[in-house]
């Protein structure tokens, strides 16, 4: 019995499946055959009754009667059926609609009765988003609709947009640039390529993107239109200053002729000099590039050359300024020898780490009147060199105060200023008084205590205000104190958010075309770690751009040939693609010809670490690329501070992860506002443009791929290919691998939750490196041992060995010859 049932019901179930289906299918058969009859009778009857003049909706009916036949419609009668075809799009809007239809159920209507509607106009609700025209098809209007006709609202006549006038056929397609959401990276429609069998291969030419190119040029030219900044001058002239007329002569001489070329001072030089002058103790703080050496040089300068009796050698110092780092104690010393060249009983020098003790303490023998040193070399020679005369020392300037406590030379300030306290408050010269200066483009709490140290009354100058006020060292502060930033007016901040996968491929499509499409660029560009600098300093050089014919070997050869020591052509950058590197281990004659060079040329790139960060005058920067974030914000205002210096125009950008994208709310709270570039606009930007020959580029989109991302996949092969067949190259990048990770847990605890270890990627961020899988995982060693036998660590070992291995068969050998001439002899006996 319950089989029974169990199968009835399985039946009963099945029917009414069937039923349904079969109902479904007869409704559609119905709705096809209508939409065929309606086709039909649009193609029998003639052109001129197909859309009557009155708007009426011709039917297969009306169509099959002859035009004498078919009785006129009045106007009360059009207006009739009008009313029915808003009353239907009244049934189709949502109930919130109809809700405010019927508040406004009394409004009168808004068309007359001498009104006429063309066929080409459109009659809309004003509560309704659907436009309903004449040629809508008018279904059965039931009881309940005709009740509705009532409840009119006011209609509104709005003429219909004109359709475009179609292309003729023989007018190519043209991919046009992105708007409202498209993409510009070179990919048409499949009407433009054509089909897999039968390509359109005039679609695939560079030439069909000619503009998109000229679209991006112009969104990315956009922000370098800027001019130079007259907010960093001030409106007076160094004559009103009080100055001696040799001195005011070398500010304004040209650079060729040995001056500096300055028509007017800054505002850091106008409100400090005045301060300085008068024998106060001066706290500076002002933006990077605003000139704050010779906000403390030129006073200094002016009070020496004015003492009487004329000073000499034998003098000893006058004028001591600490440096944090080596190059920016040179640049320092470059400045004085410029300002001092009228004055030559003054005489200015330098003594820092890397360099001869047996030469500096001759010249300090000697005597030097303004001394530039960093801390620990002079603590040293404060120490031990006892020809150092410096007991009528006048002014002691700490250039870069945040910086020299950064780098840990806080122990050496204290011990120089120990020093130096004990043996000049002997001096009836000096009568025991000392000018200190301050100078730091950020303040915070270290500096401050620093201040309270070494200043005396101090008079603080921000130059981004427009008033002077008076420090109280002895007043405590209450907490930490908050960092106050501020960049350059005329700087164009930008940010790229970049997967970490894409990072090496952007960066190199972002730097050639900046070196291609200029005359004269000159690009920094920062990271974090001397391994990272070293890598992606070895890959620029043995790259190249890949060409037309897919053929790199010619052009890497001659990258080869050209690889010197302190700069390197580089063709994956271009022919005007000179390579720097910059970093602590690199020895100290290199850094010293590194800083010259990349100075004295017109274009090229230098990638560095953050010891290119402070205080240092690259002349001409255009861009400042920060490839790795800064592990803390005021280092973020050093490295923009390169660029935009002196009034003069510049950008930076700024690399980001997805999951770094946080960091721009933090530095929006500190008044750094970034604006954002596409990283599928730029290298689309790269790869649709010529190179310096005129020749075509090697990349172009398929069906399958887009072009960013085809010039993605065949720059990372590329990388991945020339990373496999080099040995040492290799090593670099793991070894940059694991100091970027090391590095990456550094960041400030105001910024640890926004760069935290746990959400990197370490695969995608081994492919950063051109590493095909993280170097701690098999795959890596594995291809290691293929690619370049081995590391470079194991491979030395090996070589050690058979080294070992060697030496023993040959001390065998000897021992065997040595036995084989003593038988000889005795069998000859």
């Amino acid at each position: 019995m319950d089989d029974g049932g169990f199968q009835l019901n399985i039946a009963s179930s099945g029917g009414a499946a069937a039923a349904k289906k079969k109902k479904a299918t007869s409704f559609r058969a119905k709705s096809r055959k209508a939409k065929q009859q309606k086709q039909k009778a649009k193609q029998q009857a003639p052109a001129s009754s197909r859309n009557g003049g009155s708007g009426k909706k011709v039917t297969a009916e009306t169509a099959a009667r002859p035009l004498a036949t078919r009785p006129p419609q009045s106007q009360p009668a059009q207006q009739e059926r009008r009313s029915k075809v808003i009353n239907v799009g009244k049934e189709r809007r949502s109930p919130v609609a109809k809700h405010k239809e019927d508040e406004r159920k009394d409004a009168p209507i808004a068309i007359s009765k001498t009104t006429e509607i063309p066929a080409t106009t459109a009659v809309t609700s004003d509560e309704s988003d659907d436009e309903l025209t004449p040629d809508t098809p008018v279904p059965s209007v039931s009881k309940s609709l005709e009740t509705d006709q009532a409840k009119k609202t006011p209609l509104v006549v709005k003429p219909a947009t004109p359709a475009p006038a179609p292309a003729p056929a023989s007018t190519p397609e043209v991919v046009k640039p992105a708007s409202n959401g498209e993409d510009a990276d070179g990919a048409a429609t499949k009407k433009a390529f054509g089909t897999r069998k039968n390509p359109n291969k005039a679609a695939y030419e560079p030439e069909k993107f000619t503009t998109v190119r000229t679209a991006i040029d112009n969104v990315l030219d956009k922000p370098l239109e800027s001019t130079s900044s007259e907010k960093i001058f001030a409106h007076t002239t160094f004559e009103t200053m009080n100055m001696h007329p040799r001195l005011v002569d070398v500010l304004q001489k040209d650079s060729s002729a040995g001056g500096f070329a300055f028509a007017r001072p800054t505002n850091v030089q106008v409100k400090t000099i005045p301060h300085v002058l008068a024998g106060r103790d001066v706290l500076v703080k002002s933006e990077t590039g605003s000139g704050k050496t010779l906000s403390y040089l030129l006073p200094i300068v002016q009070k020496l050359q004015s003492v009487e009796p004329r000073l000499t050698r034998d003098d000893g110092c006058l004028a001591l300024i600490l440096a944090p780092t080596r190059e920016l104690c040179l640049q320092i010393q470059e400045t004085a020898i410029k300002l001092t060249k009228a004055f030559v009983f003054l005489v200015p020098g330098v003594v820092v780490g890397g360099e001869k003790k047996k030469s500096e303490k001759a010249r300090l023998r000697k005597g030097i009147s303004i001394l530039i040193a960093t801390p620990g070399r002079l603590a040293d020679h404060l120490v031990n060199t006892q020809s150092f005369t410096y007991s009528r020392l006048q002014f002691l300037v700490l250039d870069e105060a945040d910086r020299l406590l950064d780098m840990g030379f806080q122990k050496q300030i204290t011990q120089i200023l120990e020093i130096i306290d004990a043996t000049t408050k002997r001096n009836p010269f000096t009568g025991g008084r000392r000018q200190n200066l301050l100078v730091s483009a950020t303040i915070n709490s270290g500096v401050q205590e620093l201040a309270k140290m070494s200043l005396n009354e101090p008079v603080l100058v921000d130059a981004d205000k427009d008033s002077q006020q008076q420090q109280q060292p002895n007043k405590s502060s209450d907490g930490a104190a908050r960092e106050t930033f501020s960049t350059p007016h005329q700087l164009t901040q930008h940010f790229m958010i970049v997967p970490a996968k894409t990072r090496l491929c952007a960066l190199s499509c972002f730097l050639r075309q900046e070196l291609t499409t200029r005359k004269a660029c000159k690009v920094v560009v920062f990271m974090s770690t001397c391994d990272a600098v070293d890598f992606h300093f070895g890959l620029f050089q043995k790259c190249a751009w890949p060409s037309r014919n897919g053929s790199n070997d010619a052009v890497t050869g001659e990258a080869t040939a050209t690889t010197g020591k302190t700069g390197a052509a580089s063709p994956l950058l271009g022919a005007s693609g000179q390579l720097f590197r910059l970093h602590g281990n690199i020895p100290q004659q290199e850094r010293m010809s590194t800083f010259k060079n990349f100075c004295a040329t017109s274009s090229g790139v230098l990638i560095c670490t953050d010891v290119a960060a402070r205080g240092l005058n690259l002349p001409t920067v255009q861009w400042i690329v920060q490839y790795d974030p800064p592990t803390e914000t005021r280092d973020y205002v050093h490295r923009v501070g390169r660029t935009a210096r002196s009034g003069n125009q510049g950008s930076s950008l700024l690399f980001l992860l997805p999951s770094e994208s946080a960091y721009l709310e933090y530095l929006q709270k500190h008044n750094l506002t970034l604006n954002a570039l596409s990283l599928e606009k730029t290298i689309t930007r790269v790869a649709t443009s010529r190179d310096a020959n005129g020749g075509r580029p090697a990349f172009m989109a398929s069906r399958k791929k887009l072009l960013h991302e085809v010039v993605q996949s065949d720059l990372q092969y590329l990388f991945e290919e020339t990373l496999l067949g080099d040995k040492e190259l290799f090593e670099l990048a793991c070894q940059g691998f694991h100091s970027f990770v090391r590095s990456y847990a550094t960041h400030s605890a105001d910024t640890r939750q926004i760069f935290h270890v746990r959400g990197l990627h370490f695969g995608h961020i081994a492919k950063s490196f051109a590493l095909r899988e993280p170097p701690a995982s098999t795959k890596v060693r594995d291809s290691g041992k293929s690619a370049k036998k081995g590391t470079l660590s194991k491979r030395k070992e090996r070589e050690e060995k058979e080294q070992q291995r060697n030496a023993k068969r040959e001390k065998v050998a000897r021992q065997e010859k040595r036995k084989f001439a003593q038988q000889v002899s005795e069998f000859a006996d």
